[in-house]
């Protein structure tokens, strides 16, 4: 369920909650400090998403509750984290590779950054690796999700998490 602030998910009276304003916050700070671009948040977009020609990676995690983290971003953006992350000369015959493996490794860091401000730095979480998406996907049923815009360098960045009905049945 999607609240006014983020995503609430109850199941036999316990709530837990991704607010929209920590992930914005994570997402923001992840992004400055291990990417090395300056992300802006945004407002929800409304794209057409084979017109916004994103990208996706989407990382699972498992442990005391469970649940996904999702990057999207178009192909300027994914370039660009590629030459600041991984000092990527810009053409490069290997940028879209590079491109993808900077997002994932971007949707690490915020997924560990995120899990650590949940739940602390004392449990232990599974996190599979990042799954590439060439079609935007829809959120997963019976969850709950938060998504935080950014524009990067001007571009449209969507990073997308949720947690799964399996959490508020094992919390």
């Amino acid at each position: 369920m999607q609240g006014p602030c983020g995503a609430v998910l109850r199941a036999a009276g316990v709530e837990m909650v991704i607010e929209r304003e920590l992930l914005a916050r994570v997402g923001a700070r992840v992004l400055e400090d291990a990417a090395y671009v300056a992300a802006v948040p945004a407002r929800a977009q409304r794209l057409d998403a084979v017109a916004w020609g994103a990208r996706g990676v989407r990382l699972a995690f498992d442990g005391p509750f469970s649940g996904c983290c999702e990057l999207w971003a178009p192909r300027a953006v994914t370039h660009l984290l590629a030459a600041t992350m991984l000092g990527m000369d810009d053409p490069c015959a290997e940028a879209d590779e590079l491109g993808i493996e900077a997002l994932c490794e971007t949707v690490s860091i915020l997924c560990g950054d995120l899990l650590t401000e949940l739940a602390g730095s004392d449990p232990v979480f599974d996190l599979r690796a990042p799954d590439v998406h060439e079609r935007f996907t829809v959120r997963p049923e019976g969850g709950s999700a938060v998504e935080a815009w950014f524009l990067v360098d001007g571009q449209p960045l969507l990073l997308r998490a949720w947690l799964t009905q399996r959490a508020a049945e094992a919390a």
